[in-house]
């Protein structure tokens, strides 16, 4: 339940007098006073001397007179009141008045109705940063009117322990990434954000908890690479908090544990103060772990996933296997929970133990790469622990496959829409973090149980017997390069990818991964390659057109060992009772002898052919004779022939 603070608005009307002294004195002695029925403040301590808040009338529909903005202060933490005080005469005749507080007070802090905030970077500044708000209407002349004020930024709370489970003193904590600045609509408490996530802010110690440190920042959505990064004894510890947004009027709750030989404590949080009731607390149970001392950085680094839901076992599992290194103070991510806490657990990375307690049942451990540039190796002896996530945190261009999809190995994945063509497998969304790997020339990876025809996104990227990628018969996997043509056809549908079989539905897969492209010198335009060379006389190629195919365009089939009698052709294959059958889309060409190239020019009438003959789903097949296609590219109209 949300708790408040509660402000009394005490109107007191007494009689003019008639000189200028005496109506100077009126102001002073008819204004609205404020007093605190609860002894709190926005810092979850009493109001000090000198405190100030800013308070606003309105009346018929507009500010009521010049009260706009007016200053109260405290002079015992207690009782509010202004040299210029609201009274009930700005009302103006009418019913009843709204009234607007606003803490702290800034002179020149409201302009067109709305308050403006600027949030200082420096640790102490706490108390000044934590802006609250409240809003009521009152019938003009009632003697008591109440402000409920409420919290409008976010509250973040950072607690550090030791290996005992003890608050650790004497750290310097930090969040970057931030905004500093927006403002409050004074008509409805709503906070809006301006400027850029640069700054960076401290936090400031809590006296009353050993080990906990506190700031105030802006309301903000997930942050691609922010942390909170934890300095003591000369080491930074940084937290990626990338995944949590943070709400207006929230107290969120991190805990973090620094430990010299691995060993992980409770990672418990601790409520700030008994008397702080007014925040709505979200507390983030997963703690992160380090082992003291090891160097590494978080901050401005890259997140991507490596694997997710591996259950542990005795027996090693790898994780990466990079083409490319990473760099030793760059970081693996940990995500785990546990079955049963009752006893203590260990988890063990590339030969480092870390000892789970019991009562934990989940957290995250945070490890430098070190000499783990390649990858890591996981196990535990004990039953039931599960990475739920491992990522790594790097700016280096590593190789590493992500896990788009995964099922759970049966026919259809228990998901699978038989009773449309073609049946459907899988179907899944890329996510944002990972589009910028899907590229011409990157590589679809699908895991299979059982094999058979296999489409991806209706056509575009494909393994059967006339395109077949590569199949690892030994690790079950099937490889397909990206083409524009299948790139185009997954970026065209907002990212979402779809894996189908055939009729007889007799693939059964259990992974999607998307392997990020080596190979260099690809070209953007590539329509077809698979590594390895296909002689026509014996076999035939299968290949989508790009949505993007214009008239002027030439697709270029770039070719070897052409030899005497060497013939191309496109067409479209059918079959019927007749056996199968060609309706020629692309005009038969008859290279020479020793030519690298065949090109076919898609002038207005094929294109036209093409169109009306290839629809989605449907294949191009070149057949030939007496050469070998090594790949297939398309010249764009107007470049260089």
């Amino acid at each position: 339940m949300k708790k408040t603070f509660f402000w009394g608005v005490v109107a007191s009307m007494l009689v003019a007098s008639c000189s200028e002294e005496d109506g100077l004195n009126q102001g002073v002695s008819d204004g609205i006073t404020f007093s605190s029925v609860v002894g709190s403040r926005a810092t979850d301590t009493s109001f000090e001397a000198n405190d100030e808040i800013g308070i606003s009338m309105y009346a018929n529909g507009a500010v009521a007179g010049s009260a706009t903005n007016v200053k109260y202060a405290t002079a015992d933490g207690s009782s509010f009141t202004s040299q210029t005080p609201i009274t009930w005469g700005l009302a103006g005749g009418a019913d009843e008045a709204d009234f607007v507080g606003v803490y702290p007070y800034k002179a020149d802090g409201v302009v067109d109705g709305a308050y403006t905030v600027t949030l200082s970077t420096e640790g102490g500044a706490l108390s000044k940063n934590d802006v609250m708000y409240a809003r009521t209407t009152s019938e003009v002349g009632k003697k008591n009117v109440n402000l409920i004020f409420r919290h409008k930024l976010v509250k973040v709370v950072m607690q550090v322990y030791d290996e005992n489970g003890k608050g650790l003193a004497g750290a310097d904590v930090k969040i970057d990434k931030q905004q500093t600045t927006g403002t409050l609509d004074l008509s409805d408490g709503t906070v809006t954000v301006t400027g850029d996530a640069s700054a960076e802010l401290a936090f400031a110690t809590n006296p009353d908890i050993t080990g906990q440190y506190q700031t105030i920042v802006m309301p903000s959505d997930a942050l691609q690479g922010r942390c909170i990064t934890i300095s003591y004894n000369g080491k930074d510890y940084p937290c990626p908090i990338d995944a949590y947004a943070f709400e207006s009027g929230k107290r969120i709750t991190f805990s973090a544990t620094i430990s010299p030989n691995g060993t992980v404590s409770p990672g418990q949080t601790t409520d700030v103060s008994a008397d702080v009731t007014d925040w709505d607390d979200e507390v983030v149970d997963s703690g992160w772990i380090f082992a003291e001392g090891e160097e590494f950085e978080v901050t401005g680094k890259n997140s991507r996933q490596l694997a997710a839901d591996v259950a542990l076992s005795n027996v090693p599992v790898e994780i990466g296997g990079f083409e490319g290194d990473l760099l030793a103070t760059d970081v693996y991510s940990l995500e785990y929970t546990r079955e049963s806490g009752e006893n203590t657990a260990a988890i063990s990375v590339s030969g480092k133990v870390y000892t789970l307690p019991a009562g934990q049942m989940s957290g995250t451990i945070l490890i430098a790469v070190g000499e783990n540039v390649n990858g890591i190796s996981v196990s535990s002896e004990d039953a039931g622990i599960t990475l739920t996530k491992v990522l790594v945190y790097t700016n280096e261009r590593i190789v590493a496959p992500i896990l788009l999809w995964e099922g759970d190995g049966t026919v259809g994945n228990g998901a699978a829409d038989m009773g449309v063509w073609p049946p459907k497998l899988a179907e899944f969304t890329i996510g944002e973090a990972d589009r910028g790997e899907l590229v011409v020339g990157a590589t679809v990876q699908i895991h299979y149980t059982t094999l058979g025809t296999l489409n991806i996104s209706n056509g575009p990227g494909f393994y059967s017997n006339n395109n077949f990628g590569e199949n690892d018969e030994e690790n079950k996997v099937v490889s397909t390069v990206v083409t524009l043509p299948l790139y185009e056809a997954i970026v065209n549908s907002d990212y979402k990818v779809t894996v189908a079989t055939d009729w007889e539905g007799k693939a059964v897969i259990s992974k999607v991964k998307l392997v990020p492209s080596t190979e260099e010198g690809i070209s953007g335009n590539l329509l077809w390659w698979t590594g390895v060379d296909v002689y026509m006389t014996w076999r035939r190629i299968d290949m989508w057109l790009p949505a993007s195919l214009a008239e002027g365009d030439i697709i270029r089939v770039n070719c070897k060992d052409v030899s005497e009698g060497a013939k191309l052709k496109g067409a479209k294959i059918s079959w019927g009772a007749a056996g199968e059958e060609q309706d020629v889309v692309l005009a038969e060409q008859t290279p020479s002898v020793g030519a690298a190239t065949v090109d076919f020019k898609i002038d207005a009438a094929t294109l036209s052919t093409l169109t009306e003959k290839i629809g989605v789903g449907t294949a191009l097949t070149l057949v030939g004779e007496n050469l070998a296609v090594t790949s297939i590219e398309l010249v764009r109209a107007g470049a260089a022939q």
